[in-house]
């Protein structure tokens, strides 16, 4: 982590994601996300780190200018050669948030099908929306630029009413439609 985020800068964070069953039965993910310490940064790029052969919850520390002093930190008030991990772990806050485009369309690199059917049954359960807010899905904007019918400039326009809301064209639902068989 702290090799990233000297790479990347302060804006580089660690993202620790699980699934698991929830209390009735329906799969709860939950997030965290983490930055390590500036101090773990300036440790890490002084070489303070020592290889570790297993992952383990600690990491061994030495001074590269003092390689024989087996307790080169102080920690809790005490001479220490090893550290807890969680010791240059900083949380960060995740805000709740709302994008302007939903992911409900399967997704393009899982195991799920993409194709008429999949755009047909997406645009039938938005049939009530205006054309652009049927369209507002990530992944079926993806899967529409790599239709043979769209050319890159299509797809850009496509996307621009799309994001502005604003009426798609009739040329393109007639298109969109017939490529879902409706």
């Amino acid at each position: 982590m702290a090799a990233f985020q000297d790479e990347i800068g302060e804006t580089a964070v660690t993202a620790m994601v699980a699934a698991f069953p929830g209390d009735d039965g329906q799969v709860e993910v939950h997030v965290e996300a983490f930055q390590v310490s500036r101090q773990c940064v300036k440790l890490w790029k002084e070489g303070w780190f020592q290889d570790q052969t297993e992952p383990s919850g600690v990491t061994t520390l030495r001074n590269p200018k003092e390689p024989g002093n087996a307790t080169p930190v102080i920690v809790a008030g005490k001479d220490q050669g090893e550290v807890d991990n969680d010791y240059f772990l900083m949380p960060v806050s995740i805000k709740d948030h709302v994008g302007p485009l939903e992911n409900a369309f399967p997704c393009e690199n899982r195991l799920l099908p993409q194709g008429k059917a999949e755009l047909r049954a997406h645009l039938q359960k938005r049939s009530g929306k205006p054309f652009a807010e049927r369209l507002d899905d990530f992944h079926l904007l993806l899967f529409l630029a790599r239709q043979p019918n769209f050319d890159l400039t299509e797809v850009g326009h496509l996307t621009a009413a799309v994001a502005a809301k604003e009426p798609v064209g009739e040329g393109y639902e007639l298109l969109i439609e017939s490529l879902a068989g409706m």
